[in-house]
């Protein structure tokens, strides 16, 4: 059985995909051990998810279940842990402990990668996708004001940043994965944020030290779905000529 994930890239290079959300689904639809395939939509594809009732990924299409379509990453993760319980499991038995880091992810990390790079993503798009990043349009459709972020001095950031990390470093010594032996969604939420900033920011290299746990946690997770993520374009590789 294989299920699509919609996911979003940007206008200059449709394998660079970099929303955290959708590399959440992707993670989740992988984690599952379904045959996964990908499409990148570019922030002027939108009809190619009109058919989903709305207009942000990430999308699912489940083709073993009457192409039922999800939507939303939170989501996703519980339609796939409903319908295929005895596949391996993406809350460990306890989905309100994942949802706790979702928030935390969503609320305290996100904002730091946010300073640290989101008008590194403009860089990455065309002209009229540099233009399209900041604008109303943009701005209806999250709900929210979309303006620039990203910090100047982002080196004075890192000590705040990596302090903020500091509940998952203790973990990390200790094991693995958030989940133990093994990933779970609360792996796959917290390194979606660093996979956001990997696509698309040269300054990704300079978030961790190489001692922390968390950086030795973080290259198990590159590694992990079979090098998954380490096969998409990122900042630990040789940087396009844009």
């Amino acid at each position: 059985m294989s299920i699509t994930v919609y996911e979003l890239c940007t206008t200059l290079e449709r394998r660079r995909c970099f929303s955290p959300f959708a590399w959440r689904g992707v993670l989740a639809v992988a984690h599952k051990e379904f045959a996964l395939e990908r499409v990148p939509v570019n922030f002027f594809e939108k009809e190619q998810i009109a058919f989903s009732g709305q207009l942000l990924v990430p999308i699912i299409v489940d083709h073993g279940n009457g192409d039922k379509v999800v939507t939303d990453s939170y989501k996703i993760a519980e339609y796939l842990e409903a319908t295929y319980p005895q596949r391996p499991s993406l809350f460990g038995g306890s989905k309100e402990l994942s949802y706790f880091v979702v928030q935390w992810v969503n609320t305290i990390i996100h904002p730091f990668i946010s300073k640290f790079c989101s008008d590194d993503a403009r860089l990455h798009q065309s002209l009229e996708g540099q233009a399209y990043y900041y604008s109303e349009e943009r701005s209806k459709l999250y709900g929210r004001k979309m303006q620039k972020s990203q910090v100047e001095d982002r080196e004075a950031l890192l000590p705040e940043f990596r302090a903020a990390l500091q509940p998952a470093r203790a973990v990390l010594r200790d094991q693995k994965f958030l989940g133990g032996d093994r990933p779970n969604y609360a792996d796959i939420c917290l390194f979606s944020s660093f996979l956001w900033s990997r696509a698309i920011s040269s300054f990704y290299p300079n978030l961790l030290l190489p001692h922390d746990s968390v950086f030795a946690w973080r290259e198990r997770m590159m590694d992990a779905y079979g090098g998954l993520a380490r096969k998409s374009p990122g900042y630990d590789q040789v940087a396009p000529t844009l």
